[in-house]
């Protein structure tokens, strides 16, 4: 059957409807597309109004946002490339030029995503050589899907009596009217969270002062306020920053110095590009001080508090934030704000990071989200022998695959090492009479069993220096503000102290480490033990938030400490050979423990 007339592959308005929902998570993440186009137009500064008025709601006369303009002082655009900016797919900054831009689909996605209609102004020789286009739903439904030419125009009035005198000779202004999808409509309520996103987002534009961003809240034609964006860094290593005080101008954490740090070449599809990692962590003497001083975690100040809505891993693109992901991050343990990862990645990589037509996700990032290589070997197959298989299958993927496998074995020594941290700290008024009752008892019962002819190897041996102390400490990754309670247990001639680690073998839940005449048991922070047992019990402030409450934590460790006595369990049940040796050995450490137990009943 022949037909003279074209099929449309899309109706137009259609898929207008379908773009609407393009997955911008709010008004806040549509208008980095704008603020993209601006700086891409090397702009230094673009103003953001939302004009209020009181409106009738369901019940109330209610005041929302009408319309929103941004104005930036950029290069501008001639006719032929305004009328080309609000086509969908057909931008001026495809194909390979670097920048922030990527399908040509920003400024008109982001646009119906919240209004019905969006006009655009630009000029580039004074205001009065300015164009204008506009892109309306309301025509498209009725079957216009062409771009009106554009006319030379004066801009919006109102943006116009306001600024006036700060519109420069080359720039655009972009307002969208009809707001039927804005969400929250107040200024109040999306203000909330700008300087946190937006700063978050443009983190370095703001911070090496490339472009300011300022969002005006005008109602009656009166600037009510004006919100100076300044930068948020979730890896706490600029100053000035949104950080609450004292670390508004003072760095909060410091880079991990044996971290993925620097710059490495990935290739996909015939491209190359550079991909950037950074990984920080907070100040070592930060939390155990503030500890000390205020008796309460620093999670509880309103910086830790700050730390706590950055945490996971940032995911960059030229610079600039596509999404930061919690999910790396454990909900349950509230140490997991004190750390940051920060990746960012040319333009180049964008297939092999999956990066979404909005500019809000890198969907392969997710897919490494609890992931572990032995996860998908095959059986038997070592590290190198999966590295080589995935190399030959997908060689582009292998560079992901090795990434984050770096990434987490670095991210899971930071971890460690920060639950050591506060472990030693002594809170500002605790009583310190019986800190060392345990080393106390311990030594008394080894004295006695010495008497009895069961003399230990250490026995006979006097006991260290604090030069010796401090290196075996060193060596197994006990904190320096830790160490100070070893060397109070040295002063009371104790010859067991027990401390938090970080450097142990991983399988291993404590070491034992005899030091000239002292036994050092040292708990290994990055083990289950550590985190399910050890931490409720003896440290519970650590553990509190995140909705879990302490005595939640306590049933959790009496079921953990159960398992452990499972796991020894089922360690005899499957030594075969050595089951009669292990269970000489329970009876012994039995004993032992019986003795220690009871001196502690009568002290």
């Amino acid at each position: 059957m022949k037909s003279s007339s074209k099929e449309l592959i899309f109706q137009a308005n259609l898929i207008s409807q379908a773009l609407r929902d393009s997955g911008f998570r709010d008004a806040n993440h549509a208008l980095a597309e704008l603020i993209d186009n601006s700086i891409q137009a090397a702009a230094t500064r673009i103003h953001i109004y939302l004009f209020s008025e009181r409106v009738q709601g369901t019940k109330n006369v209610v005041e929302q946002i009408v319309k929103i303009a941004v104005l930036d002082n950029g290069s501008g655009m001639s006719p032929e490339v305004l009328r080309k900016s609000i086509k969908f797919g057909d931008g001026t900054r495809l194909g390979g030029q670097r920048g922030l831009g990527k399908f040509g689909m920003g400024l008109p996605a982001s646009s119906i995503s919240q209004c019905r209609e969006m006009s655009i102004w630009s000029w580039q020789d004074g205001i009065g050589s300015a164009y204008n286009t506009k892109l309306s739903l309301s025509a498209i439904e009725k079957g216009d899907a062409s771009v009106p030419e554009p006319t030379k125009t004066g801009i919006d009035v109102d943006v116009k009596f306001l600024a006036e005198s700060i519109i420069q000779s080359k720039g655009t202004l972009v307002v969208w009217s009809e707001l039927d999808r804005l969400t929250p409509k107040r200024y109040s309520s999306l203000s909330a969270n700008t300087e946190f996103i937006i700063g978050r987002k443009y983190r370095y534009f703001l911070w090496r002062s490339e472009v300011a961003i300022l969002f005006h809240d005008i109602a009656d034609k009166n600037e009510r306020s004006c919100l100076n964006i300044q930068p948020n860094d979730p890896l706490y290593l600029m100053a000035p920053t949104t950080t609450p005080a004292p670390y508004d101008n003072l760095a909060m954490f410091t880079l991990f110095s044996d971290g993925p740090a620097g710059e490495r070449i990935f290739r996909s599809n015939n491209r190359t590009g550079k991909v950037r990692v950074k990984m920080s962590h907070v100040k070592p003497s930060l939390r155990p001080k503030y500890l000390k001083d205020n008796g309460t975690d620093a999670g509880n100040s309103e910086f830790g508090k700050h730390a706590a809505k950055n945490v996971g891993f940032s995911i960059l693109r030229e610079g600039r934030e596509l999404d930061l992901i919690r999910d790396f991050a454990k909900p349950s343990d509230p140490t997991e704000r004190w750390w940051g990862v920060e990746i960012d990645f040319d333009h180049e990589l964008d297939d092999l990071f999956q990066v979404t037509t909005n500019k809000q996700y890198a969907h392969i990032v997710n897919k490494f989200v609890n992931w572990d290589w032995e996860d998908e070997a095959l059986e038997n197959e070592s590290q190198s022998a999966f590295y080589e298989r995935i190399g030959n299958e997908t060689p582009d993927r292998l560079q992901l695959v090795k990434l984050f496998d770096e990434i987490n074995t670095h991210l899971n020594s930071v971890r460690a090492m920060l639950r050591a941290e506060t472990a030693g700290a002594r809170k500002k008024g605790s009583p310190t009479d019986n800190i060392n009752t345990a080393e106390k008892i311990a030594t008394q019962v080894g004295r006695d069993r010495d008497d009895k002819g069961n003399p230990g190897a250490t026995s006979s041996q006097p006991l260290p220096t604090q030069t010796q102390v401090a290196e075996v400490a060193d060596q197994e990754g006990v904190p320096k503000n830790a160490q100070d309670h070893i060397f109070e247990v040295l002063k009371e001639k104790s010859k067991f102290a027990i401390e938090i680690g970080h450097n142990i073998e991983a399988s291993s839940f404590f070491s034992v480490r005899p030091t000239q005449g002292m036994v050092l048991v040292v708990i290994n922070s990055a083990h289950s033990f550590y985190t399910q047992v050890w931490q409720p019990i003896f440290s519970p402030d650590d553990i509190l938030g995140n909705g879990v409450s302490l005595e939640d934590r306590l049933l959790r460790a009496q079921e953990a400490f159960k398992l452990t006595l499972m796991a020894w369990a089922r360690l005899e049940d499957e030594s075969k050979s050595n089951a009669a040796q292990m269970r000489i050995t329970r009876g012994d450490w039995g004993r032992l423990l019986n003795d220690f137990l009871n001196s502690l009943s009568a002290h």
